[in-house]
């Protein structure tokens, strides 16, 4: 996997354990489904900031690829942006529309994020685990420690936190030897390459862009989480799915 990976990590017992746990979840393979709906933002937008593409697993060990998914602690979407976080890299939230669950332009604001941690950190494993643990720790971490060696870092983090690197690497590897593990593939009709943005200039009801592209209200509302309400606010974004771009009819 190293030899294909562009966030390599030692094969060892602990990696291996991880492997073993994320292997027996039933629900990984659905969320695969849903990596295979994303994938095209995920990597467009990581080609765009000049990250690797292996970061795209990081939304699976975040939110199991929720958009609407929230932690107990308050993180939200996809990514699992903290409220303060999320401000700083032009996320917000009212009434009407919440942007932590808009699966754009969170995914747009966490590559600002990951690229800004790398310049900190300079190691790719730290970056996962000061995005689980936040930067300060890790930066406090490396001073009292003088090391960026991270399995030497990783006994001193929380018990979350050192699970977090190895999670990825296990979901990482389980979906490139698929095959190995799972007797069947999770499809949907379409994936993000499908989409297209509109902006509405007015309150239009959700209802209303199902019918006038003909596709189901719930694909609308699959797309569309950070619409909180049934009405497209005034100025917002809507995502549909254009059948012109499709292949799937």
């Amino acid at each position: 996997m190293n030899e294909i990976s562009s966030v390599p990590i030692p094969y060892n017992e602990t990696l291996e354990t991880y492997i073993s746990k994320y292997a027996n979840y039933g629900w990984l393979p659905k969320t695969y489904g849903l990596y295979e709906f994303y994938k095209p933002l995920f990597i467009s937008k990581l080609r765009e900031y000049g990250l690797p593409e292996d970061l795209a697993y990081l939304p699976i060990i975040e939110s199991n690829l929720n958009a609407r998914a929230g932690s107990h602690v308050g993180a939200k979407g996809l990514w699992q942006f903290m409220p303060g976080t999320g401000k700083q890299y032009d996320l917000f939230s009212d009434s009407s529309i919440n942007l932590f669950y808009d699966p754009y332009l969170a995914t747009d604001s966490a590559c600002k994020y990951l690229k800004n941690l790398y310049r900190l950190l300079g190691d790719w494993n730290l970056v996962l685990s000061a995005y689980n643990w936040g930067e300060g720790r890790v930066l406090k971490l490396i001073k009292n420690h003088g090391t960026r060696n991270y399995w030497s870092l990783r006994p001193h983090m929380p018990k979350e936190t050192q699970a977090y690197a190895p999670s990825f690497h296990a979901v990482k590897y389980l979906y490139n030897y698929y095959d190995l593990y799972y007797k069947n593939r999770v499809s949907f009709m379409y994936n993000w390459n499908d989409v297209s943005v509109l902006t509405v200039n007015t309150y239009i009801p959700l209802q209303q862009f199902a019918k006038d592209f003909n596709i189901e209200y719930g694909t609308v509302n699959f797309l569309n989480p950070h619409i909180l309400g049934y009405d497209a606010p005034k100025n917002s974004f809507v995502y549909i799915v254009d059948r012109r771009k499709s292949k799937k009819k």
